[in-house]
């Protein structure tokens, strides 16, 4: 493919990277999200999300979003706010399952903002820890998380 064939179709380096986050979106992140609208035991339900993120096949582990967020949100104003909407829903499907799940909503925003928060530092951390680790600080941080609020409720 030449120059002109992309920039004819994307303008920029900026469309052909938005382009390529969105379509990361539809391929892996979005059955990834699917899973947050289970019902069940909230914290299996955040187990098995996390999850989806590691056992991905063919691409690099983790969430290519927050990998490219990391690198560009600062000095790309397109990427920063693509990257907020994507936190933002992951924030607000999190919340959505602890309600559904039993949480009472003012605990749930609460869980949702910290565990949006440890899912946003999981991913980047899941480069460069083995896989027994990765479990240990996912499953760790999301019971501190739950602790945290039951402890200064």
């Amino acid at each position: 493919m030449n120059r002109f064939s992309l920039y004819h179709e994307f303008q920029h380096k900026e469309g052909l990277l938005c382009s390529s986050l969105k379509l990361y979106k539809e391929r892996y992140a979005n059955p990834s999200l699917e899973i947050l609208n289970k019902n069940g035991n909230p914290k299996e339900i955040l187990y098995a999300f996390f999850r989806s993120y590691l056992k991905q096949t063919g691409t690099q582990q983790g969430c290519y979003i927050l990998h490219i967020g990391t690198e560009l949100a600062d000095s790309d104003l397109k990427i920063k706010e693509l990257i907020g909407e994507y936190v933002s829903e992951i924030e607000s499907l999190i919340n959505a399952m602890l309600v559904r799940n039993g949480q009472p909503v003012s605990d749930a925003a609460f869980y949702a903002r910290h565990l949006t928060g440890l899912f946003c530092t999981a991913m980047s951390f899941c480069l460069i820890l083995p896989e027994d680790q990765k479990k240990y600080h996912i499953t760790n941080g999301i019971n501190i998380i739950f602790n945290k609020k039951l402890n200064h409720a």
